[in-house]
């Protein structure tokens, strides 16, 4: 299905009118009418309004124009709440970058003429909200993650980013960075001036938002590359040597076969038996002991225990 960019019939009937006569004009004459929508001049569109609460300020252009910058205080949604403006929290301001207001109503054609709206983080088509206090996570619905005892983001800062399709792009790199800067000064703190010495802040990869992503549903710790390079490695090792093992049973299995047979009424047949016996112990048994130590204590331990340095599964990034 082709991209429908302009639909008459969403228009009030004064406006389907004055479409049909730019339109008429415009092939009479040759020239663009300023409410043609070409080359970039504003077009005929339903005419809706935003509630506006005391506190904002709007920026945006034309009047039709369904772009705004709103400077504020933090408001998610209606006047009364939620939001920590809602509630006359001080140090609670934002700026919310919005464009495309109630997008997805009716079938995605937009909101209907006359409607009053007020910020949706789930209707509108795209925005930057910046608060200097807010609940991230609850506003923009997101899942709760590793975060499973309701540690979430509340209260704090947060810069959220939402449309159909978010690109980060950077030249020379891009970094996914969590934690205080390691400049040179005082310890940094958060928002709310709480410490965040000893902490660990862990990126969360999630692909598929829902309530049931988390802790051992969905959300796993991602595998370190070098350490599992290593673990293959360690255990490719261990393989070998239980293969060798193997052999070398065979091979006296063999030697032991043909001392049997060929000395069966020699009188130093015992002794020569008891001599490879002695080899199997020596060369299979205990060896092949130690190997399953190995591979059933300190293998396990060293790689796939939380704790160790060499753990395959990362304890601060994880993904779905």
């Amino acid at each position: 299905m082709g991209l429908k960019i302009y639909n008459i019939e969403d228009l009030t009937p004064d406006q389907q009118q004055a479409y049909g006569i730019i339109q008429a004009q415009q092939e009479q004459s040759g020239l663009i009418n300023d409410s043609s929508g070409l080359m970039n001049t504003q077009p005929l569109s339903t005419n809706f309004g935003f509630i506006r609460a005391p506190v904002e300020t709007i920026i945006q252009g034309q009047v039709e124009g369904n772009a705004q910058i709103v400077i504020g205080k933090d408001r998610p949604g209606m006047i009364m709440g939620p939001g920590y403006g809602a509630i006359g929290a001080q140090g609670a301001d934002s700026i919310d970058i919005v464009v495309g207001r109630g997008s997805s109503f009716n079938g995605g054609r937009g909101p209907a003429e006359g409607k009053v709206l007020n910020p949706n983080f789930n209707a509108d088509a795209a925005r930057i909200h910046i608060s200097q206090m807010t609940d991230i996570d609850t506003n923009f619905g997101l899942a709760a993650g590793r975060d499973l005892t309701g540690n979430r983001s509340k209260g704090k800062s947060g810069i959220g980013i939402k449309a159909d399709g978010v690109r980060i792009i950077g030249r020379e790199g891009v970094k996914i960075v969590t934690g205080p800067s390691y400049a040179s000064g005082p310890a940094e703190v958060n928002s709310r001036g709480e410490s965040l010495e000893g902490k660990n802040p862990k990126i969360e990869l999630i692909a598929g938002n829902g309530p049931s992503v988390g802790a051992g549903i969905g959300l796993q710790g991602i595998t370190k590359g070098k350490n599992l390079e290593a673990c293959l490695l360690t255990l490719v090792d261990h393989i070998n040597k239980i293969i060798d093992r193997i052999i070398q049973l065979a091979m006296l299995q063999n030697a032991m076969n043909s001392v049997m047979g060929a000395n069966i009424w020699h009188p130093h047949y015992a002794g020569a038996a008891s001599f490879t016996f002695s080899q199997i112990s020596d060369t299979i048994i205990v060896p092949l002991q130690a190997l399953r130590l190995e591979l059933t204590n300190y293998f396990p331990a060293e790689y796939l225990e939380s704790g160790s340095d060499k753990y395959i599964t990362s304890t601060n990034v994880f993904s779905t």
